[in-house]
């Protein structure tokens, strides 16, 4: 952080062009940034699972900005909403596609502070491991008693080569 010249980094600011948004506007409350990241304290995967589009111009970040959050916390940043998207995150002059979309897909609307806060509540509940999202844990894979007994059985080297298991069918021929 640059300290004296304000005036210098809102001209940088203006600088950015972006080709999706006819409007370039500047972070309202950059130096609001550092405080809010303090003040909401999370664990490395409190977003783990998660997956975020960001539109809008944010309140205290820019969208890189906001990007490198959502990633050291565990969570994913992508351009556009899908089915897998979890939150958008918004801002001011939200693009209005990605709003419909959500809207359409029943996709959750997030603020930077509720964000923050988001960061904070699932810390608190445990982190946010892989395994803690309610849209199935896809990521978790230690089910090892499932796995193990349908393998009736596994002495019969032949069968593990081609067949789907139709020797194995109840009735056993002779011959």
């Amino acid at each position: 952080e640059k300290a004296g010249g304000g005036d210098e980094g809102e001209e940088k600011a203006k600088k950015k062009f972006n080709p999706y948004n006819h409007k370039v506007a500047e972070v309202p409350n950059p130096h609001l940034k550092d405080e809010k990241i303090a003040n909401h304290p999370g664990s490395d995967t409190c977003l783990a699972g998660l997956t975020f589009v960001i539109t809008g111009v944010l309140d205290s970040m820019e969208r890189s900005e906001a990007t490198d959050v959502i990633n050291r916390y565990g969570g994913k940043v992508t351009g556009g909403v899908s089915g897998k998207t979890s939150y958008i995150l918004m801002g001011q002059d939200a693009g209005e596609s990605k709003l419909k979309k959500a809207k359409e897909k029943g996709t959750k609307l997030l603020t930077e502070d509720e964000l923050f806060t988001l960061i904070v509540e699932r810390t608190a509940k445990g982190g946010g491991a892989p395994a803690a999202p309610p849209k199935g844990g896809s990521k978790a894979k230690s089910t090892p008693k499932k796995a193990a007994a349908p393998t009736a059985a596994p002495t019969d080297p032949s069968t593990s080569a081609g067949g789907s298991g139709a020797k194995s069918g109840g009735t056993s021929k002779t011959g």
